[in-house]
């Protein structure tokens, strides 16, 4: 991971970042028909480069979680296939919960008290059997209505009612 850049996104409007997100969910089929790419940019979260090349990318969605009764910050995903396997989506979490985090400290007006993932993806069926990952910092909290596993990484500052 060295040799990997990070760099935040979020709320940045970085051009850059945006031209190349774009490419890459255009080149990885990642875009659904229906979505709007503006509206998909606007969540942008955070990048990761090899160099020029954008090898990750993430969004979040500011969304109220009401079986938690709170508001998280609703985070996705995508790593370049020819570098998945390589616990570059763990590196992500941990990078993007901090780019959040920090925003939610600066933000408190927003509430916002943890960063929400639904794992969608199949090949972790043996990791998803243990509750807590404490690389990411992502506990299991339930399931969602498609019976996908819930997770969250907690803020330092977060409070429940």
């Amino acid at each position: 991971m060295s040799d990997i850049q990070f760099k935040p996104a979020w709320l940045r409007a970085d051009a850059a970042i945006e031209r190349d997100a774009l490419a890459f969910w255009d080149a990885n089929n990642l875009m659904p028909q229906n979505a709007v790419p503006a509206a998909r940019l606007r969540e942008l979260c955070t990048a990761a480069y090899d160099g020029d090349r954008l090898i990750a990318v993430s969004t979040a969605k500011l969304t109220e979680v009401a079986f938690l009764k709170s508001r998280l910050a609703m985070w996705r995903c995508a790593i370049a296939p020819d570098r998945r396997g390589q616990h570059l989506s763990t590196e992500m979490g941990r990078y993007s919960r901090d780019v959040l985090e920090e925003w939610s400290r600066a933000n408190p007006n927003e509430r916002v008290m943890g960063m929400g993932t639904t794992i969608q993806t199949t090949n972790l069926d043996e990791k998803k059997k243990r509750p807590i990952w404490k690389a990411s910092g992502l506990v299991f909290v339930g399931y969602s209505g498609q019976d996908q596993q819930i997770r969250v990484a907690w803020f330092d500052h977060a409070e429940i009612e």
